[in-house]
């Protein structure tokens, strides 16, 4: 549990790391403004607040890793080493040695050209001048450290072969190879499954405990940071409006913006009108996938790693159905099928009634679109906003003119959250948040039938996913638009799902309405999972009790 007033202002507790009027500016425009704040050793400081807010920006400043065109004011120290005097190659040294990040988005943090064995052994060769030999060694000891299986933990594979929760530990590993001073954690578990997420944090409580580690903890989810932090800083607008235990940051007399975060947390989406009909918009019947595995002989077959088995389901049209399971379970293989993107085994697809066979028409790619977990991953990152937005446009039978493209473009960029600003930035310019907004309305933008959401709310704070639920919800009465709602947030599952399939291993172990399976879980899966969920209880009248479920 958090430390109390006390143990906080205890002056044997010297920090190990002193940031005093942190500023940062762009182009002239402040983005950080007068950020103070300090850790010590084995302690964690729990950053919250909207995307956009400054979060990252604060880490980042702290890394000496500010995009072209900034500049830091303020005063960084590390164990009594000035951060901010410090020039480049000096930063060099500090950065995976003495300071280590986890970074929000694994996939981009890995290089997918190199094996994650080479990635770990990188950091020690700099740093700690061994041999690839002796590297390597040690690379597998620390991939085996942060819970890795034998085979993975020899480090021979790449990324793309690792599950989301698998990445992120590789991650991990690279933060801790030299055994850092300080650790920062952005968003470490956001798009990581429930028990995995339980995984990742009792993995970093442990390594806090074993190594000493001060940790920066960043995250949106309050009953996270609840579980994981001594003391919070609540951001807005780049400053901070709140500091203290979670008692003092959410009692009565809080500033309003920290009353209204944990408002938000709480707040159910709007629900919506059911006008369920009983004909299937898209029917799945016993489909199987499969990947080539590796070859046992030199000119033998491979063998077939099987990741969907025989999933049967339906969806109609304004019906929501989730499908939810841990990392790796088959959830987006099983959803790249049904958007005709991974070739099916066996079983059959159809959608409004017509086979799918070879994958899906145009007409039926606009009448079926899909929010990816990973927004950067899923744009060009060479194209503005405004041509990302409008890249399914082609699929309508008469293109609008450019004048009226740009029109629908900056309404959906509004009706997501996103201003119609955005039209003329690069995706690298936006918060994890920020774009998977952008995401979701370039799905929007042709009023599809079906949308397949694979964790599109995951990288979003708590009051902007508020707003995006309560826009799906008022698309799918005005259009009787039906979702897959694909999520390790079971909270939200639970809010705006009809019916639910729980998948483990490739195959759906447990369904039905989602009101009954939440109620009375019947598979011993599911009722693991619900226990992993993390929970936010109401405030009280002396602040806010914590709690979470999973805490050992």
């Amino acid at each position: 549990m958090p430390g109390t007033k006390e143990e906080l202002a205890d002056p044997v507790r010297e920090p190990l790391l002193r940031v005093d009027a942190l500023g940062v500016d762009i182009d002239g425009t402040p983005v950080l403004d007068g950020i103070g704040f300090s850790l010590a050793r084995s302690r964690t400081l729990g950053i919250v607040g909207e995307s956009g807010s400054g979060k990252s920006m604060t880490a980042l400043a702290l890394m000496g890793l500010l995009p072209r065109g900034a500049v830091r004011r303020g005063s960084l120290h590390l164990d009594g080493q000035a951060l901010d005097a410090l020039d480049e190659p000096a930063m060099r040294r500090v950065r995976g040695a003495r300071i280590g990040m986890v970074f929000q988005e694994p996939m981009t943090a890995l290089n997918p050209l190199h094996r994650i064995g080479d990635q770990v052994a990188e950091s020690l060769v700099l740093h700690r001048g061994l041999s690839r030999t002796d590297a390597r060694r040690d690379a597998s000891a620390v991939l085996d450290r942060v819970g890795l299986s034998t085979a993975i933990a020899r480090g021979r594979r790449y990324p793309h072969e690792l599950s989301g929760g698998q990445r992120q530990r590789v991650v991990i590993a690279i933060a801790i190879a030299c055994s850092p001073l300080l650790l920062i954690a952005d968003e470490p578990t956001t798009a990581l499954d429930v028990t995995t997420q339980a995984g990742i944090l009792s993995l970093l409580r442990e390594l806090q405990r074993d190594e000493g580690l001060a940790l920066l903890f960043i995250s949106h989810d309050l009953a996270v940071v609840a579980d994981m932090a001594d003391e919070l800083l609540v951001m807005t607008k780049g400053e901070v409006v709140e500091r203290g235990t979670f008692d003092e940051v959410f009692a009565a007399d809080a500033h309003p913006y920290a009353q209204r975060l944990h408002a938000a947390s709480t707040r159910p989406p709007r629900q919506r009108r059911r006008t369920v009909t009983d004909t299937p918009l898209l029917v799945a019947e016993g489909v199987s996938c499969s990947y080539p595995g590796p070859r046992r002989r030199l000119f033998g077959p491979r063998e077939r790693s099987v990741a969907v088995k025989a999933v049967s389901l339906d969806i109609r049209p304004g019906e929501s159905v989730g499908l939810v399971g841990e990392s790796g379970c088959g959830k987006s293989t099983f959803a790249r099928a049904l958007l005709g993107l991974q070739p099916i085994d066996a079983g059959r697809l159809s959608f409004d009634g017509v086979p799918i066979e070879g994958g899906h028409t145009r007409a039926t790619r606009r009448r079926v679109q899909v929010v990816f977990q990973d927004p950067y991953g899923s744009f060009d990152p060479r194209h503005r906003v405004a041509r990302l937005v409008a890249e399914p446009l082609h699929l309508l039978d008469e293109r609008p003119s450019r004048r009226e493209t740009r029109r629908r473009v900056a309404a959906m960029l509004e009706r997501v959250g996103i201003g119609g600003h955005a039209l003329e930035r690069y995706p690298h310019e936006f918060s994890g948040g920020q774009r998977q907004r952008i995401a979701i309305a370039r799905a929007l933008i042709v009023e599809p039938s079906l949308v397949v959401l694979d964790e599109a709310v995951s990288a979003l704070d708590v009051s902007v996913r508020a707003v995006v639920l309560d826009l799906l919800a008022t698309l799918a009465d005005e259009r009787r638009l039906a979702y897959l709602f694909i999520s390790h947030d079971l909270s939200v599952v639970r809010r705006v799902t009809d019916r639910l399939h729980v998948m483990r291993a490739g195959a759906i172990v447990e369904s039905g309405d989602t009101a009954a399976v939440f109620a009375a879980p019947r598979h011993p899966y599911t009722q693991g999972l619900l226990a992993a969920v993390p929970t936010l209880p109401a405030l009280s009248g002396q602040g806010v009790a914590m709690r979470s479920t999973h805490r050992p």
